[in-house]
């Protein structure tokens, strides 16, 4: 069984994301998206791992009003840490697939056995990290003011 992130909705009442929600929303899409060969397959502890690095990249956005860590989301940043956490399974995947990435030649051809999942996860860290990094900052943003640490006179 995944280990949740337990996260506080509202008083009295809980909701979590798991690692397969995590997976639901990498592979569910459509096929053309998701072909195959592309083996994006994840452990639960990468997705722990990735919840972790999501979690200490919130903690670094400015404005610092709230404690985040990977087992105690805040109301309003289920989202984007959701959408963090895939940008560094992505990531993760992507400098594995880097490290190991070669050109094949026999016959007279040459195939690069990795290159496709290297272009696919190459544009997708770009835009899940702008993505969650925007997400984050204006949801802090947001807390700051609703808090009243911010004051215009």
């Amino acid at each position: 069984m995944a280990d949740p992130i337990k996260v506080p909705a509202s008083a009295g009442s809980e909701t979590s994301v798991v690692s397969n929600d995590i997976r639901h929303f990498i592979w569910d899409r459509t096929i053309e998206d998701n072909p195959l060969e592309l083996d994006l397959e994840f452990s639960d502890e990468e997705i722990g791992n990735a919840r972790r690095f999501c979690a200490m990249m919130c903690k670094d956005v400015p404005p610092y009003v709230i404690e985040i860590n990977a087992s105690s989301i805040p109301k309003g940043f289920e989202y984007a840490f959701m959408i963090g956490t895939v940008y560094h399974l992505f990531l993760a995947k992507l400098m594995s697939l880097q490290r190991k990435d070669l050109d094949y030649s026999a016959g007279g051809m040459t195939v690069d056995i990795n290159k496709r999942r290297i272009d696919y996860l190459s544009k997708w860290v770009v835009a899940f990290k702008q993505e969650a990094m925007e997400s984050i900052q204006k949801r802090k943003l947001s807390m700051n003011l609703e808090s009243g640490y911010a004051h215009y006179y």
